[in-house]
């Protein structure tokens, strides 16, 4: 924890700094903050999107399984009508 003599120096390099680079320090801590911002909206993004791969990845399966189920049926049901005939 900084002593009171600390903080006094701190303060006086603070008012030794120009304006002009003062802005450019607001200004950096802005982008600063914006960019950490978008960077975890973006992440939160792409977890969403690794959810939904997954999720159409195992619908895509399941549909290929009902597809081979009612192929196999229809299938099936086309043999035991040739045997009929």
């Amino acid at each position: 924890m900084a002593n009171d003599d600390d903080k006094r120096h701190m303060k006086r390099i603070h008012e030794d700094i120009p304006d002009d680079i003062k802005t450019l320090l607001e200004e950096n801590s802005k982008s600063k903050v914006a960019l950490s911002e978008s960077l975890h909206k973006l992440t939160e993004m792409l977890d969403y999107l690794r959810i939904i791969v997954k999720y159409q990845t195992f619908d895509l399966e399941a549909t290929n399984r009902e597809l081979a189920y009612y192929k196999n049926k229809c299938e099936q049901a086309g043999d035991s009508n040739d045997d009929r005939k």
